[in-house]
């Protein structure tokens, strides 16, 4: 099962329940084949069969993406008048890096163009993929006027061809970084997390709160075994008083310091803009196992309740219903006041559960509010409506929506069969999120 493979990946975070797992590798190192999806050779065939019909071919040209298949350049290149969405041709650059040396320049000609994703998979290929590559990265990362996209395809194309100087160049950078940026940054450490990165990481927290902060803060936590959150003063105390005793910086085996965080359900939320995006499906009725008083809906219900007040103030978010139809609180996030919580407690309150299970089409609307960086999904269920059901499916869209953005996904999975439990086990691992099991 994919849990087990994984897991020895994976490490607890102390201060969550037991079956909460926080995920500390970075994403090139997640399995891309944790369920059933179709052979390499299949979606090869179908790619290039022009008796099948285009959105068949062009689900396979996203697949191949995905799985990050070489594909024959001429077959390739043959589609390229039929891609009439963006999302076609970013799928398209992705498979042409893939391809011979011919691909060079017309690789080199997606670097101006009007799409950020398309010119960040320019930057990935030709960094990557082609000679003089280390080159490319560098240049993109010196340029900071650059789309965050293209320095983000950057780092992590350098990080893949040459990790130690990926690591010289981000621990020269890391300080005039932030969002996105910064988040993929933090992952080319956490690929060798060392104590040499201990005080550039104590220096991210003079930024104050923020997702990059809290991740910093849960990196320094994993060296070092101190939990003092993103206190930069805190840490930079311990720090001096292990240096100035030539000592290792570890915390006592015995330590009374707990990292805090605000929580739903026990998974942690590390970003002051976050969507939760909850199961409103039919099947939420039904009574919890241990608790035969209270359905999965009354529970959702109660743990949200628990959670609004220690919301904090700076935060913003939003709630977004999925069954089969998508039903959200407010069009955008929202800032976190008196008004905007009880409002939130009552339109969770008074949800109706019904219907099927619209996993994919709830994320994706959490997607679409400007700002979000961080979503939590809980669901008690297999996808069963909605544009993609299949869990290959939904892995290949959320690839690609999330492929340069870094948005955090934490899952949360309701009693639900085993392969909906992994999928959003693996939903979680690919995202730098929290995974937890409750039955």
């Amino acid at each position: 099962m994919l849990v087990s493979l994984l897991l020895s990946s994976l490490c607890a975070l102390q201060s969550t329940p037991s079956n909460t797992w926080a995920n500390l590798i970075p994403r090139h190192a997640v399995p891309r084949r944790g369920f059933p999806m179709p052979k390499e050779s299949e979606l090869l065939l179908l790619l290039t069969d022009r008796k099948a019909e285009m959105n068949e071919r062009l689900e396979a040209l996203r697949a191949l993406a995905y799985l990050d298949v070489k594909v024959d350049y001429l077959s390739l290149t043959a589609m390229r008048r039929n891609l009439h969405s963006d999302d076609a041709l970013i799928s398209y650059v992705r498979c042409l890096a893939r391809c011979s040396e011919e691909a060079h320049a017309p690789m080199k000609k997606y670097l101006t163009h009007r799409l950020p994703a398309v010119r960040a998979e320019a930057v990935y290929g030709l960094s990557k993929y082609f000679e003089g590559g280390r080159d490319v990265a560098r240049s993109v990362l010196s340029q900071p006027k650059l789309h965050p996209w293209q320095r983000v395809a950057a780092i992590r194309a350098l990080a893949e061809i040459d990790l130690s100087a990926a690591q010289v160049e981000v621990m020269r950078r890391m300080n005039s970084e932030s969002g996105e940026v910064a988040l993929e940054f933090l992952q080319v450490l956490r690929r060798d997390l060392s104590d040499d990165h201990i005080p550039v990481l104590i220096d991210l927290l003079r930024q104050g709160r923020s997702r990059v902060t809290a991740e910093a803060a849960a990196m320094l936590q994993h060296i070092t075994g101190y939990k003092i959150g993103n206190d930069y003063r805190s840490w930079h105390v311990a720090y001096l008083q292990h240096k100035a005793f030539e000592t290792p910086m570890r915390a006592p085996k015995i330590s009374d310091l707990e990292l805090q965080t605000v929580a739903y359900m026990g998974v942690p939320i590390f970003s002051d803009n976050i969507c939760f995006v909850l199961d409103s499906s039919s099947s939420m009725t039904e009574r919890m196992y241990e608790l035969r008083r209270m359905t999965r809906a009354m529970k959702v219900i109660e743990e949200f309740d628990k959670m609004l007040p220690i919301l904090p103030s700076s935060a913003k978010f939003n709630v977004v219903f999925f069954e089969s139809m998508i039903r959200d609180m407010y069009e955008e996030l929202t800032a976190v006041t008196s008004d905007s919580k009880a409002y939130a407690s009552v339109f969770v309150a008074n949800n109706s559960f019904t219907g099927g299970t619209n996993l994919y089409g709830g994320i994706a609307r959490a997607f679409d509010l400007e700002g979000i960086e961080e979503v939590i999904v809980l669901s008690d269920g297999d996808p069963s409506v909605g544009d993609y059901t299949e869990p290959w499916q939904i892995m290949v869209e959320l690839d690609r929506l999330n492929r340069w953005r870094n948005i955090r996904i934490s899952s949360i999975s309701f009693s639900a069969p085993r392969a909906a439990e992994s999928l959003m086990y693996i939903i979680s691992a690919y995202n730098a999120g929290h995974f937890r099991d409750i039955d």
